[in-house]
């Protein structure tokens, strides 16, 4: 059974998977299907995790096709077709997919838009990448070797209104941040307004050999609030010395047009192994 309930809806050119650095919007709930332009034939989608079923037709008890792995490339051939089900408050959302020589129906929550074949490791072989929300709120990304599918949990956010179901996804290349970086940034409505935060993961192998490692890398808090109450967050990477700064302030905008600083705090931090470890704060 697949547990992810995850499609991303940002419109990347249809029949291509999104480029390096190009953000994704991944979502808990589908939102906006009524915009047919996210919905395109040929859009390019991928399979959030192992196991997700093709079926004959839309519906939970059509016969098997076959079924994908997570990461697995498929076109979209037609807008979500929405069947009711025993639960009257909602209805399962179909997608017809073709996906090589395979063609039929996937249930929505198995597919995303947040993939890239890229070599994250710097072995020369590209792996296949897939994020998304599992059934919790978490997103989980996946990454398949030619070994073995890899996955990292970075976590549940919340906010006032509960789950954030909601983010934006993205590759950053190695000259950003002196890694290849797979970034997610949730959208929080908090009480006095709203703001975002981050968090990393990477995969790379040991600097003894061996097996790659898919971790969380990096997390910091963002940038919102509602004038007068402010809070921002500037994250400066430094590629060729492996280090990045976080630097975080905030205060309130004052009736004389000045700001009042409340909180201003700088944290270092250095690459190891794939993940920042903080060097200094202040």
């Amino acid at each position: 059974m697949i547990a992810f309930v995850c499609v991303a809806l940002a419109a990347a050119d249809p029949g291509h998977r999104p480029e390096p650095g190009e953000s994704v919007h991944v979502s808990l709930e589908p939102v906006r299907l009524h915009d047919p332009r996210l919905w395109r034939e040929g859009e390019a989608l991928v399979a959030v995790a192992d196991g997700v079923v093709v079926r004959g037709e839309p519906r939970v008890e059509a016969p098997a096709l076959g079924t994908l792995t997570a990461g697995t490339l498929v076109h979209l051939r037609a807008a979500p077709e929405h069947r009711p089900v025993a639960d009257p408050s909602r209805t399962d959302r179909w997608l017809s997919i073709r996906s090589g020589e395979l063609v039929g129906w996937v249930r929505q929550a198995g597919i995303s838009q947040a993939g890239w074949e890229v070599d994250l490791d710097g072995d020369g072989i590209t792996e296949s990448v897939s994020i998304g929300f599992n059934s919790g709120g978490e997103v989980v990304v996946r990454v398949r070797d030619e070994r073995a599918l890899h996955a990292v949990n970075l976590g549940t956010r919340e906010d006032m209104q509960g789950i954030q179901g909601e983010a934006e996804v993205a590759l950053l290349p190695s000259s950003v941040a002196g890694v290849p970086l797979l970034r997610v940034i949730w959208t929080a409505r908090e009480q006095c307004g709203s703001g975002d935060h981050s968090a990393y993961a990477s995969f790379v192998r040991p600097a003894a050999g061996g097996a790659p490692v898919l971790q969380e890398a990096l997390k910091h808090g963002g940038s919102g609030g509602d004038s007068p109450v402010w809070w921002e967050t500037d994250v400066a990477f430094e590629a060729g010395a492996g280090t990045v700064v976080v630097h975080e302030r905030s205060g309130e905008d004052m009736d004389d047009g000045s700001e009042s600083v409340h909180h201003e705090n700088w944290t270092h931090y250095r690459l190891a192994a794939g993940v920042f470890i903080e060097v200094t704060a202040r």
